[in-house]
């Protein structure tokens, strides 16, 4: 099946990873929309303060942009977030970002499961999904970092003593709402043929 992919915000390049996948110009045509990385999502998005610690550079621009755009996809089109694209799907659903933390922005690390299958993937962001603020319902925790690699998080409405796992792969799901998969990592910029990769489109062909 070929799957079309419509780019928001970025260059073709960021689809490319995807299976059997056209790059379509229009939103209407596509059946997953990439969100991909980039900067900050701006705390006034998720209803929360900028930290002055955390060192944010948004583009509240792009932020209502991106919003736009997922507020107007269909029910039958799969979202698929990297990076901050993963961090933007979230706060559609209800959560909020840790601004800052530590040691993601330093080099590929190692990702797990609940069955103990590891993958590595990329690493290029200071912030993350803060699972606490997210319902229970509305998501799948599928990989987190393994082991957890910040020693701080900083944000507004953040509590370190409830960061149980650092997430990498998720799935959002709520009625009214596009199906979601945020990817924390970069399959982008990684060999089509890496287990990460295949796995990830592994996860996508599951839903598409």
């Amino acid at each position: 099946m070929v799957k079309k992919v419509y780019i928001v915000s970025s260059g073709p390049s960021n689809g490319y990873w995807i299976d059997d996948c056209k790059i379509v110009q229009n939103l209407k045509d596509a059946d997953i929309v990439v969100f991909p990385g980039g900067a900050d999502v701006d705390p006034s998005n998720y209803g929360c303060k900028d930290d002055p610690n955390a060192g944010n550079w948004p583009s509240i621009a792009r932020d209502e942009r991106e919003i736009d755009v997922f507020n107007h996809m269909s029910s039958n089109q799969i979202a698929v977030g990297i990076c901050r694209g993963h961090q933007l799907l979230a706060t559609r659903f209800g959560g909020i970002l840790i601004q800052d933390c530590e040691h993601h922005f330093d080099g590929p690390h190692a990702i797990i499961n609940e069955q103990g299958d590891e993958y590595v993937t990329t690493s290029l962001h200071h912030q993350m999904v803060y699972l606490p603020s997210l319902d229970p319902r509305d998501y799948d925790l599928l990989y987190w970092a393994a082991p957890k690699r910040s020693n701080y998080y900083i944000g507004d409405r953040i509590d370190c003593n409830l960061v149980d796992k650092e997430p990498e792969v998720m799935v959002f799901h709520r009625e009214g709402l596009p199906l979601s998969i945020g990817i924390q990592g970069h399959p982008e910029m990684m060999d089509v043929n890496s287990m990460f990769v295949k796995m990830i489109n592994s996860i996508i062909k599951k839903y598409i």
